[in-house]
């Protein structure tokens, strides 16, 4: 069984679960939002809102999906980074 966060390469299928655990890889990978990644991340998240719309009007398990992987804490731990590098490593601690 593949690990949950352990895809690399992109999903074919934009509107999968398969694909929300893909941004969620890349945002777990990207902890800080930096210069070199804020246009990433900035795409991930909006993707992900994107998907999470399209689940709550069409797929169940997408939203299921968001629960799974804890989305407000990744969400509050970017955010925090802008405010204080150290804040994501406080809070995983």
């Amino acid at each position: 069984m593949r690990s949950f966060f352990k895809q690399n390469e992109k999903p074919k299928e934009k509107y999968s679960i398969e694909n929300f655990r893909y941004l969620v890889g890349q945002l777990k990978e990207n902890p800080q939002v930096t210069p070199e990644n804020q246009a990433l991340i900035v795409e991930c998240l909006r993707t992900m809102s994107e998907l999470i719309i399209w689940g709550d009007q069409n797929s169940q398990a997408v939203l299921d999906a968001c629960l799974c992987v804890a989305l407000l804490l990744l969400l509050q731990l970017l955010l925090l980074s802008r405010l204080h590098p150290a804040a994501p490593a406080l809070l995983l601690s």
